[in-house]
């Protein structure tokens, strides 16, 4: 995924993640996919952006064992 360049307007209750990508830390996310199937991820913010018109981030999924791209419209929770 190639994010396009330029500012991203985070809202509020996104912020923990924009933290978590300048200090490295790890989050939890509750996620639901495409499909409506929800689970829990730890996950490493690496960077957030928009890709074809929506607000994504790129994060190094523990679950997988490799990177991955969320949306962050299919982001229920950050604990």
């Amino acid at each position: 995924m190639t994010l396009e360049s330029g500012a991203v307007f985070v809202e509020e209750q996104f912020l923990p993640i924009k933290k978590a990508i300048k200090e490295g830390d790890d989050l939890e996310i509750v996620y639901q996919d495409s499909r409506g199937a929800v689970s829990v991820r730890k996950i490493t913010p690496l960077a957030m952006g928009v890709y074809r018109g929506t607000a994504m981030i790129e994060a190094f999924c523990h679950l997988r064992h490799g990177k991955r791209n969320f949306r962050l419209d299919r982001i229920i929770e950050i604990k």
